[in-house]
C-alpha cells in the first residue's frame, strides 16, 4: 500500500501542474511554444524528458540485459546524434522559425520554401501522422505494460486509464503544461535511475565481469545501431523544444545540461540493464528489470517514487508525440487556430493510438524504430537543407522526403533487419541536393534565404 502513496503523489502533483498552466496557456503560440519563453534548464530537461520516455527506464536496460556490452553502441550513437542536433539544428532553428513566426516544422518548411499551393505541409503533415501514431501506440503500450506490472492489473484496464489520465495536462495547458511538468518527470527519471544503479552496484550478489566475447559476432546489430544517430536531426518532438526557447544565445548552455543530463542518464539505465542479470538471471519479459531492482533495492515508499518515474517517463514522450500530431492536424491540416479545437483532437489521437496499443500489431521496439526511421529520415534532410542550403526547393524536398518515406514502408513490409535511418537519411538527402542543384531555387526564394541567415530574432 506504501507504494502507491508516492504514485499517486506523482499523478496528483502533474495535475496541479497542468492546472497552474491552463490559466496561462490562451494563444497557439502558448499552446504550442509555450510563448517562445522557455529557459535554458527547462528546454534542457523537456528534450531529456520527451527524448527519452519509456525506452530508458525500460528497453534499454532490457536491451543492455539481453545483449550485454554490444548494446552499449546504441546510448553511444544517441549521445553523438543529440550533440550534432544541438550544434547543426537548434540555433538556425529558433532564428528561422522565429523571423518567420512559425509555430510547427510543418508551417516553418512551408514559410521558408514559399510552399503556396500547401503541398509539402500537406506531405510533411501526413509523413508527420504516420510515424508519429506509431511511435504513440508504441508509447501506450509501454505505459500499460509498465502499469500492469506495477499495479497488478489487466492490459486493457491499463490502457483505459492511460486515455483518461494523459489527455488532462495536454488539453489544459499544452506546451505550457508540458514544460513544467516534463521539468519535474526528467529530475525524478534522473533520480531514479541514479538511486537504482548505485544500489545495484554496491549490492551485487556476485563478483561482476565484462565479456566481450560476442562484438564481433554482432559487429551488424552495432553497426545498425550508430545509425540512429543521424535520426536525432528530424525529431520533431525534441525540435519543437529548440523552437520554444526564450532566447538563442540560452542554446549552448542547454545544450550543455541536456548532455549531461543524458550521459548520466544513459550510463546509470545501462548500469541497472547489466547489473540486472547478477539478481535476475534468466528473466523472461527483460524490459521490466528496472522494476523489479527497484523492488528488491528498496522500500515500498521509496519504490512508490521511482516506479512513479517509469510512468512519468513514458507520459513525457506521450505528451510530446501526441502535441506534434494535434499541431500537424489542427494547424496544418484543418487550418484552425482555437485552442479548443487542439483540445478535443487531442483526445481524438490518444483514443486512436490506445486503439492501435489494444490491438499490439508488432513489438515495441519495431514500433519506435519505424517510426525513428520515418520521422528522423523524412524530415532532417529536408530541414538541413531548408537551414543551410540556399538553392533548396519545395520540389526538391517532396521528391527527397517521398523518397525516404517509402524506403522506410516498403523495409517494414518486407521485414528487413535492422535500423535503416542512415540509409534512408542519405537518400533523400541525396535527391534534395541533386533536383535542387539541378533546377535551383529563384532569386526570391535565395533572397529570404539571406535576409533569415543574416538576422536573428
Amino acid at each position: 500500500m506504501t507504494v502507491y502513496i508516492g504514485i499517486f503523489t506523482y499523478f496528483l502533483i502533474v495535475i496541479m501542474l497542468g492546472l497552474y498552466s491552463a490559466r496561462k496557456s490562451v494563444s497557439m503560440k502558448q499552446f504550442m511554444l509555450a510563448g517562445r519563453n522557455v529557459g535554458p534548464l527547462a528546454t534542457a530537461l523537456n528534450v531529456a524528458a520527451a527524448d527519452m520516455s519509456g525506452w530508458l527506464m525500460l528497453a534499454l536496460p532490457g536491451l543492455i540485459y539481453t545483449q550485454g556490452v554490444v548494446a552499449l553502441t546504441l546510448p553511444l550513437a544517441l549521445i553523438i546524434g543529440a550533440f550534432i542536433n544541438w550544434v547543426v539544428i537548434a540555433k538556425r532553428l529558433r532564428n528561422f522559425s522565429a523571423k518567420l513566426r512559425a509555430i510547427t516544422i510543418p508551417d516553418f518548411l512551408r514559410l521558408r520554401l514559399n510552399d503556396k499551393s500547401g503541398s509539402l505541409v500537406k506531405l510533411s503533415s501526413f509523413v508527420l501522422i504516420v510515424f508519429f501514431m506509431s511511435y504513440l501506440s508504441s508509447s501506450m503500450i509501454m505505459l500499460a505494460l509498465a502499469m500492469s506490472k506495477i499495479f497488478s492489473i489487466s492490459y486493457n484496464t491499463c490502457i483505459i486509464l492511460g486515455l483518461s489520465f494523459v489527455p488532462v495536462y495536454l488539453m489544459l495547458g499544452g506546451l505550457s503544461a508540458m514544460t513544467l511538468v516534463d521539468f519535474f518527470q526528467a529530475l525524478l527519471m534522473l533520480f531514479s535511475l541514479i538511486l537504482i544503479g548505485i544500489l545495484a552496484f554496491f549490492n551485487v550478489p556476485a563478483p561482476v565481469t565484462v565479456n566481450i566475447s560476442g562484438l564481433y559476432e554482432n559487429f551488424t546489430d552495432m553497426i545498425s545501431h550508430l545509425s540512429w544517430s543521424v535520426g536525432y536531426l528530424g525529431q520533431l518532438h525534441i525540435l519543437i523544444r529548440f523552437m520554444a526557447i526564450e532566447n538563442v544565445k540560452n542554446i549552448n548552455k542547454a545544450r550543455n545540461y541536456h548532455l549531461v543530463w543524458m550521459c548520466t542518464g544513459l550510463g546509470f539505465a545501462s548500469l541497472i540493464g547489466y547489473l540486472g542479470t547478477y539478481y535476475v538471471p534468466f528473466l523472461v519479459d527483460p524490459d521490466i528489470i528496472f522494476i523489479l531492482l527497484t523492488k528488491i533495492l528498496v522500500n515500498d515508499l521509496v519504490a512508490g517514487v521511482c516506479l512513479a518515474a517509469v510512468i512519468a517517463a513514458i507520459i513525457s514522450s506521450i505528451g510530446a508525440q501526441t502535441l506534434k500530431i494535434v499541431s500537424a492536424i489542427s494547424s496544418d491540416v484543418l487550418k484552425s487556430k482555437s485552442v479548443n479545437v487542439s483540445r478535443i483532437t487531442i483526445f481524438v489521437v490518444m483514443a486512436i493510438a490506445s486503439a492501435i496499443a489494444v490491438i499490439r500489431p508488432a513489438s515495441i521496439m519495431n514500433l519506435v524504430s519505424f517510426a525513428w526511421s520515418g520521422v528522423g529520415a523524412g524530415f532532417g534532410p529536408v530541414l538541413l537543407a531548408s537551414l543551410y542550403f540556399k538553392k533548396v526547393t519545395k520540389q526538391a524536398c517532396i521528391y527527397g522526403m517521398s523518397s525516404s518515406t517509402i524506403l522506410v514502408v516498403l523495409s517494414a513490409i518486407l521485414g528487413v533487419a535492422g535500423n535503416v535511418t542512415a540509409i534512408a537519411f542519405t537518400l533523400n538527402l541525396s535527391v534534395i541536393l541533386i533536383v535542387s542543384t539541378l533546377k535551383p531555387a529563384d532569386a526570391e526564394l535565395q533572397k529570404k534565404f539571406a535576409n533569415l541567415n543574416n538576422e536573428k530574432v
